[in-house]
């Protein structure tokens, strides 16, 4: 199968489809789980074959089958997707009564003793469930390697 276009014209929409498919394996199947028609979900397949130039599914005994490049695809689609719906999540609020993350402060060792105590009194304050945890920066400490 010979590539027509390029992965410019892929969508959020062609994705969805490109990963039910994959899970379903069967393009009824698909359909009814994205509430499409048959024959919209075979379009779209026949695009994202154009897409990709590979079959992606073919038929099989039990319904359809992933071919060496769909099933290579199915995690990179299930991760593009989520970062996608991630773009339109609503930012969750930090909330520091609640908070249970843990904070990692890294500092040379002679600001530790004046600067550590107090953020850490504030912290305990503040967010009483969050952890601290401290790193400490000595002399022979190699700043560039850690930067990289």
């Amino acid at each position: 199968m010979v590539t027509t276009c390029s992965w410019e014209s892929i969508n959020v929409h062609l994705l969805q489809v490109l990963h039910a498919l994959l899970t379903e394996t069967s393009v009824s199947n698909a359909a009814r789980r994205l509430n499409q028609s048959q024959p919209a979900v075979s379009t779209a397949l026949r695009r994202l074959r154009e897409i990709t130039g590979d079959q992606l599914l073919v038929r099989s005994r039990n319904g359809m089958t992933p071919t060496e490049r769909g099933q290579a695809l199915l995690e990179p689609v299930k991760i593009a997707l989520s970062q996608i719906e991630a773009i339109g999540s609503p930012q969750v609020r930090f909330e520091p009564l609640k908070s249970r993350r843990v904070f990692n402060f890294a500092s040379p060792d002679y600001l530790n003793s004046i600067l550590i105590g107090a953020i850490v009194a504030r912290l305990r304050k503040l967010a009483p469930n969050s952890q601290v945890v401290l790193h400490s920066f000595g002399p022979d400490y190699d700043y560039s390697k850690a930067l990289e």
